[in-house]
């Protein structure tokens, strides 16, 4: 059976000219195979696997509506969105935008904003090059999705994204790579495993995840009158 698929691929001028656009379409029954170290730039997502990335039946469009939450945080004004689940994903993501798509967002604390089936928002943490508007990640497990955007670190697409308990500010949860403690006094903190062993203890406000297994982790912080605060972080 002969499968036909159609890549449409938009000029600038053009992109910015409309609200929502398709800028990959792939026809029933169809796919395309992304090989392994290629690179596929999507109307300025660039998606860069390091195994072989099939995307099957979809189409990819680019919005210029940001996404809110209901706390008034926003992402940036360009949001791509998949009609079916992109899965399997291992590689880099480079998310380019405008200065005009800012939404007054700092450009050095960009972080990409990735959706799934659960429609839930999760934060992941890599490079932001304000010199070229871009945000890079680096996925080594495989990632599922079927949007992306980028926001600014600590305003949350997604309310369950944060953990926030007498003042103390845990971001994000669930995470892929680091928490964050945002916290204006002095303070300690312990991450325990589920069987209860003590796996880190630092008093640094960011906390790297990369090499924790996925799962249940207790994190508990200890403030200055050496009250205890625990919070449930799930990795991954």
């Amino acid at each position: 059976m002969n499968r036909f698929f159609t890549i449409l691929f938009l000029i600038p001028c053009a992109i910015f000219a409309q609200e929502n656009i398709s800028v990959l379409t792939v026809g029933s029954s169809g796919s395309i195979t992304v090989k392994s170290e290629a690179n596929i730039n999507l109307a300025g997502l660039e998606l860069s696997p390091s195994s072989d990335l099939v995307i099957s039946e979809t189409d990819l469009t680019r919005s210029s509506a940001p996404i809110v939450s209901e706390y008034d945080d926003s992402s940036v004004s360009r949001v791509y969105s998949s009609t079916s689940l992109i899965s399997n994903f291992v590689g880099s993501i480079t998310f380019n935008y405008n200065d005009d798509e800012l939404n007054n967002l700092i450009e050095s604390v960009l972080v990409l904003e990735v959706k799934n089936n659960d429609d839930s928002w999760t934060p992941y943490y890599g490079v932001a090059d304000p010199s070229n508007n871009t945000v890079t990640v680096n996925f080594n497990s495989p990632l599922s999705f079927n949007s992306i955007t980028a926001s600014q670190a600590g305003k949350t697409l997604t309310i369950e994204n944060v953990n926030l308990v007498d003042g103390i500010l845990i971001y994000p949860n669930p995470t892929a790579n680091q928490i964050f403690i945002q916290y204006d006094n002095d303070f300690s903190a312990q991450l325990f495993d589920v069987v209860g062993k003590r796996v880190l203890s630092t008093n640094k406000k960011t906390i790297d995840m990369n090499s924790f297994r996925s799962g249940t982790y207790i994190l508990k912080l200890t403030d200055e009158q050496n009250e205890i605060h625990s919070f449930k972080i799930i990795k991954n």
